[in-house]
């Protein structure tokens, strides 16, 4: 476990269950609170996933879309067969 940051600001930390009493005692050496989170849903993860694939081609040059062209359409087919097993 490590933690990065200065007198003020955000940090993320990670831990495991086991590791909650160890988090608590940090807490009171520090003399901080963590305002404690649940990681995201695995559809949160995979919206955000879609929503960056769909932002990285909205960067792309317009002279690469020649590179993306060919597989658009197996992108198309793999995601229709995919969505319609729903």
């Amino acid at each position: 476990m490590a933690l990065l940051a200065g007198k003020e600001g955000n940090v993320i930390l990670m831990f495991t269950s086991n590791q909650r009493s160890a988090i608590r005692s940090l807490e009171r050496v520090a003399w901080c609170k963590f305002e404690f989170v649940n990681p995201p849903a695995i559809e949160e993860v995979l919206e955000s996933s879609a929503g960056q694939m769909v932002a990285t081609l909205d960067g792309a040059q317009p002279e690469s879309s020649q590179f993306f062209r060919p597989i658009c359409p197996e992108i198309d087919r793999r995601t229709t067969k995919k969505c319609s097993s729903y």
